[in-house]
């Protein structure tokens, strides 16, 4: 069975709506699919990455001065018009499919803040069945699933923007999670007993294109005790300040180790006792090993999740979309009781099982 997946990866976009696509990918390839990426070549894209699993990828060009829509909020995210898009991306389609000794594809897989129901329904020729991923439910999709994994999400917010027939799937419980989050998960709740704040994980995904980690190790320097903390920063692959941040670390008298793309963050999240993250999509990795954690707005789009996760206690909100927080004041506010509270509650919402539920979705109609 063949797969085609749409996401993009960049230094504006971050790196989430790959990653959380190449974990469906992966399973989807054990079960027998083919899978091809169709990626535009954006400054600080994953393509060299997603190769390096072994899935094939379509490349569209990045070009400078390109016809935008404006029509959808994040329009620029494309690179291109939506028409142009879908033309490029059906002619590397219909090239693949036709090596691969088929006529169409049997899953279209978009995940893209800058594409709607006009590039879906364009494409719906090349393939039997389309699942969009989205956050927003902010347009309309032509889609026969849609995974929207966002917290305390109400269906209803997708009335009329995909077809009464489409199975929607919405909440944590879909969360696309790599399976070391699942084996990790008992080691790190247990963890959890202890609440102690001695391990620290800065990560602020994939690209912290305002090197948030700098600002959040300057004010490490005036936190009660931080004479006791073992510093772990995380940078990703397409980070934008690693020499910076290095020297910085190397210059400051704290703890503190930094490191780059690494290939076991359910291990590191497993043996920290508190993460300052990002509010995107490394949000559920970290809800799957219950640990308790304090989550930067990067970006507009993670408002609602944070909203409604520090609402119920899941997460400690450090800021606005910006760089206005008080670590000193937050780690006041970090007593063992609310460090226990995080946890538990993190842990209830996502079990690190989603994408066999999305599989099992998928086959009930592919298979």
């Amino acid at each position: 069975m063949l797969a085609i997946i749409r996401a993009d990866s960049s230094h504006q976009i971050g790196t989430g709506h790959v990653i959380r696509c190449l974990t469906l990918s992966l399973a989807l390839n054990q079960q027998g699919f083919e899978v091809l990426f169709i990626c535009r070549e954006h400054p600080g894209n994953l393509i060299p990455y997603i190769e390096q699993q072994g899935i094939a990828v379509g490349v569209l060009p990045h070009r400078i001065n390109t016809l935008i829509d404006k029509r959808l909020r994040h329009s620029d995210w494309l690179g291109s018009s939506i028409r142009n898009d879908a033309i490029e991306s059906k002619n590397i389609i219909s090239e693949w499919v036709k090596q691969q000794g088929y006529e169409i594809a049997d899953l279209l897989v978009v995940d893209h803040y800058a594409l709607d129901a006009e590039w879906e329904t364009t494409l719906r020729t090349l393939c039997r069945k389309i699942l969009v991923i989205d956050d927003l439910a902010d347009r309309k999709h032509d889609c026969d699933w849609l995974l929207d994994q966002s917290f305390n999400r109400d269906a209803n917010d997708y009335n009329k923007k995909v077809p009464i027939e489409a199975t929607l799937l919405i909440g944590p419980k879909y969360c696309l999670l790599r399976p070391e989050f699942s084996e990790f998960r008992q080691a790190s709740l247990k963890r959890r007993e202890e609440n102690e704040i001695n391990n620290i994980l800065i990560s602020m995904g994939g690209v912290d294109k305002d090197n948030l980690t700098g600002s959040i190790i300057d004010q490490l320097m005036y936190v009660e005790g931080n004479e006791a903390f073992n510093i772990t920063a995380i940078l990703g692959s397409s980070s934008l300040w690693v020499k910076e941040v290095k020297k910085q670390a190397a210059c400051s008298t704290l703890n503190i180790c930094v490191k780059q793309n690494i290939s076991n963050m359910a291990e590191v999240l497993s043996q920290s006792d508190l993460v300052l993250g990002a509010a995107g999509t490394s949000t559920w990795e970290r809800c799957a090993l219950g640990v308790p954690s304090v989550v930067f707005v990067l970006a507009s789009n993670q408002t609602f999740n944070v909203n409604q996760l520090s609402k119920k206690q899941i997460v400690f909100p450090a800021n606005n979309e910006g760089k206005n927080f008080n670590l000193s004041k937050i780690f006041s506010a970090l007593t063992k009781e609310k460090l226990k509270q995080l946890s538990k509650n993190s842990s209830m919402i996502v079990d690190g099982f989603g994408v066999q539920r999305v599989l099992e979705n998928l086959n009930k109609i592919l298979i």
